[in-house]
């Protein structure tokens, strides 16, 4: 029965992690789309590259410019998600050892 809860549990942090890991993705493509749009893609390169204010800015440009939550969720929001999934195994882990 132990066993079956540690399977779940490291399945729902996988789950987790790779949520975040998606979500990081969906981020650095959607903040690089609206710096290309806004400086051009020669900018949009060297940013990415470069300038970490790809991650940092942009979701807050986007939220004060657009009122577009959706980029400030996914980039500030993959590192929570991660957490709550290592909490998930810990929590199990913590419940069924020996």
């Amino acid at each position: 029965m132990k066993s079956i809860f540690r399977l779940i549990a490291i399945i729902i942090a996988a789950s987790c992690w790779l949520a975040a890991i998606a979500m990081s993705f969906a981020s650095i493509f959607y903040s690089f789309d609206i710096i290309a749009s806004l400086f051009g893609s020669v900018v949009a390169y060297i940013s990415l590259i470069f300038l970490p204010i790809l991650w940092t800015a942009t979701p807050l440009y986007a939220l004060f410019a657009y009122g577009d939550w959706a980029l400030l969720l996914l980039t500030y929001g993959a590192f929570p998600l991660a957490m709550l999934g290592m909490g998930a195994l810990g929590l199990v882990a913590k419940l069924t050892e020996d």
